[in-house]
């Protein structure tokens, strides 16, 4: 052996396989009461068999954010709708875990998901009659959304005086709907005694 000679080793092939990746969608960003949304994974790469987790955070859509929590572990996710007293958005996300590695892992982004409250009036009124010169107070509560009096007004409460027998209608509106009431105020010529 003198310096000017070479050596070789045997030849090592290393198949490198891609992390996976995971992307996900929704049918919907925007559900009313009573809807659900339906969310699917794409999943591309990674080796070995695969575990899916669907994940939910009421609080922050952040990666970071410690409040996820898994909700299923099925290739797609229904989530409904039901009875919000007030608009709320909730941020989903999927991850898929997959044999061989602890890098054989990944993560998607996420999508937040509006829900909106159910529309709701409640009143403090029925029909009523009162005399010339009177006046009501009113209230109207329970609605998550716009609220909306028939002269415009766009508070809880309202004072009317009227001088002629009227209707009132009070409308709670979204985009996904309208609920309202309305009413007879009849009015007696004369003043209150």
């Amino acid at each position: 052996w003198t310096s000017c000679d070479t050596l070789y080793s045997n030849i090592v092939t290393i198949n490198i396989k891609p992390d996976p990746t995971i992307s996900i969608s929704a049918n919907k960003t925007t559900l009313c009461d009573g809807d659900n949304v339906i969310l699917k994974q794409v999943v591309i790469g990674g080796s070995g068999n695969c575990a899916f987790h669907w994940q939910i955070n009421k609080f922050s859509s952040a990666t970071s954010n410690p409040n996820w929590v898994n909700v299923t572990s099925s290739d797609s996710l229904i989530y409904y709708n039901s009875a919000f007293k007030s608009d709320s958005t909730f941020h989903f996300r999927a991850r898929v875990i997959c044999e061989n590695s602890s890098c054989n892992l990944a993560t998607s982004d996420a999508i937040s998901i509006r829900f909106k409250a159910k529309l709701e009036l409640q009143t403090n009124f029925s029909d009523s009659t009162i005399c010339a010169g009177e006046s009501l107070i009113l209230t109207a509560n329970g609605c998550a959304a716009d609220l909306l009096w028939s002269d415009g007004s766009t508070t809880a409460s309202i004072t009317i005086q009227p001088t002629v027998t009227k209707q009132i209608t009070v409308s709670c509106k979204s985009e996904c709907g309208e609920v309202n009431k309305t009413f007879n105020i009849t009015v007696k010529p004369g003043v209150a005694s």
